[in-house]
Parts: C-alpha cells; sequence; structure tokens
C-alpha cells in the first residue's frame, strides 16, 4: 500500500507503521551449482634428447591426488603406449612432476582417473646440437692432451676417442646425475646446457677416463664416509 512521508530538516517526519521496501531488478540463481573436479596439465612442446628430465605442470581444481600417466605415441599407427603412472599429490592445487625420457619420439601426458584439459599435453623428444658440441670439445681436449708427450699413432687414435667418449659420458651425467652429486662431485657449468656440454666435453677429452676413475673412488670414500657417520651416531 502507498504511504505519504514528509521530511523536516533533512529526517523523516511521522515514521509510517509498515516498513519501506525498495524494489530493483535482479536475478538469483535458485538450482546450485556443481563444480566438477578437473586438473591442468603444461608441458613444453618440445624437450632435447638426455638433457633433462622432462618438467610436467599440473594445475588441480577440486582434486587432491590424481594418477599421471605417460604415453609414448607410435607414429606410424599413432597408438599410445603407457611407459610409466605415478601418483600426484597437490599442493595448494600444484604440483610439478619429473619424467626422465631415454626414448626418441612423441609422448602424451594424461591424467588417469581425473578430467583434464587436453591442451599442451604432448611433448616431442628430439636430437640438439648439445652433444654434438661436447663432442667436439672433447676431441679437442684429446688432441691437446696428447700433444703434450709423444705416442704412436695408435695409441694416439685410442687416446681420442677414449676421451671423446669421456667427455660425452661426463655430459650426460652433468645433466642426470644431480641425484648423485651429494656423494659424487660432478661438475656442472652453469645454466645452459650448451656451455656445460662445451666445458665438460673439453674437461673429459683432456684427462680422458682417469677423471670419471677419480670421481668414483671419491664418490665411494664419501659414501663408505657418510656411511661410518651415521652409524657412529
Amino acid at each position: 500500500p502507498w504511504r505519504n512521508i514528509s521530511f523536516s530538516q533533512g529526517e523523516l517526519d511521522q515514521i509510517p507503521t509498515a516498513p519501506i521496501y525498495r524494489i530493483t531488478r535482479g536475478v538469483t540463481r535458485e538450482d546450485a551449482i556443481k563444480h566438477h573436479p578437473w586438473v591442468h596439465l603444461s608441458v613444453s612442446p618440445f624437450s632435447p634428447w638426455l638433457e633433462s628430465p622432462v618438467a610436467v605442470q599440473l594445475n588441480a581444481y577440486g582434486v587432491e591426488s590424481g594418477k599421471l600417466g605417460v604415453f609414448w605415441i607410435d607414429e606410424v599407427t599413432n597408438q599410445a603406449y603407457l611407459i610409466e603412472d605415478r601418483m600426484v599429490q597437490f599442493s595448494a592445487g600444484q604440483a610439478l612432476e619429473r619424467f626422465n625420457l631415454f626414448k626418441r619420439g612423441r609422448y602424451q601426458f594424461r591424467m588417469m582417473d581425473t578430467p583434464y584439459y587436453p591442451i599442451l599435453t604432448e611433448t616431442r623428444l628430439e636430437h640438439s646440437l648439445t652433444y654434438l658440441i661436447s663432442a667436439f670439445a672433447a676431441l679437442v681436449g684429446a688432441i691437446l692432451a696428447i700433444s703434450r708427450q709423444p705416442a704412436t699413432l695408435a695409441n694416439s687414435f685410442i687416446r681420442i676417442g677414449l676421451g671423446v667418449v669421456t667427455g660425452l659420458l661426463l655430459t650426460f651425467l652433468s645433466f642426470y646425475g644431480q641425484q648423485l652429486s651429494s656423494w659424487i662431485p660432478l661438475p656442472t657449468f652453469g645454466n645452459e646446457p650448451i656451455v656445460n656440454a662445451l666445458v665438460t666435453g673439453l674437461i673429459g677429452g683432456f684427462f680422458g677416463p682417469h677423471f670419471l676413475a677419480n670421481l668414483l673412488v671419491s664418490g665411494i670414500r664419501r659414501w663408505i664416509i657418510s656411511g661410518k657417520s651415521k652409524v657412529s651416531a
């Protein structure tokens, strides 16, 4: 019903017995919104071969854990083969998983028990110039090493071959041996793969297999010392 009201000096006079209502336009949803849990996967479309583990970034929405699988895709038949699967625990809705993949080709990552965003879930593992640079640097290092002392032609070729193999192996270990760095002092030079390959290849070629043998002996000594300290504690 209508009410007549009046104001005196900016204040309401004769307050009406019924409350005053304001009518506005608006829409209110009556049915509850159902939030479906899902996971967003993100991986680099290109991953260099034998340089570093493939990192997968996961952002979860309404999910606390899930099973992540990595599949190798056959380029001829387009058939997917499961390589590895693991359970992922999310912290504040995020997780970062790393996979050591050694077979070249196309890989696809999938959530096996939770809906996921199917974009940016594939990566291609291909050759890069890193190991070629490492081999060239190891060749230079081996030539420098044999130039310091006289040797027969056959021994020189053997020493060069061993130096190149040592340089390549040292480069590989510098990329993938971080988990052993606590007891084996594997050299790593910077975050740039090309620089790291150049320096490790040169060192491996110059010092040869004895350098890796010394690293292994040093690692065994550290392991024995750490084992004795744990037993005494």
